[in-house]
């Protein structure tokens, strides 16, 4: 996906701290594109990745 700042995002870190348990999976799921950033569902978690960075929506 393109971040925010105009260059290929082709991995993130999504902290322990942000989920419930350990992921089954790496692969995020249901990445849509948006104005400035993008969205996407891992672990069960919707997160966004915008100019500010990550966070859970």
């Amino acid at each position: 996906m393109n971040g925010p700042f105009g260059t290929i995002i082709d991995e993130l870190s999504v902290s322990e701290w942000q989920l419930d348990k350990p992921p089954e999976t790496e692969a995020a799921t249901d990445v849509k594109g948006g104005d400035g950033g993008f969205s996407f569902q891992f672990s069960g978690h919707s997160f966004q990745y915008d100019r500010l960075g990550l966070s859970q929506e």
